[in-house]
């Protein structure tokens, strides 16, 4: 049997993300993620963890 090889592609930053969380949102909220990801050049991933992060800091 061969030794298991490390697969090629991009290195993982930080703790991998390996949860995937999807929702229902509306057209008009699509639409005003999106042109605030483009203003900010951010995903919509990171756009959305950074909104997560501000609600439960909230919270403390």
């Amino acid at each position: 049997m061969e030794a298991t090889k490390k697969k090629m592609g991009r290195p993982v930053i930080g703790k991998p993300k390996t949860i995937e969380i999807r929702t229902r949102i509306d057209e008009d909220l699509s639409d005003k993620i999106n042109s605030y990801c483009e203003k900010k050049k951010i995903t919509r991933s990171d756009f959305l963890r950074k909104g997560i992060e501000m609600v439960l800091n909230e919270e403390k």
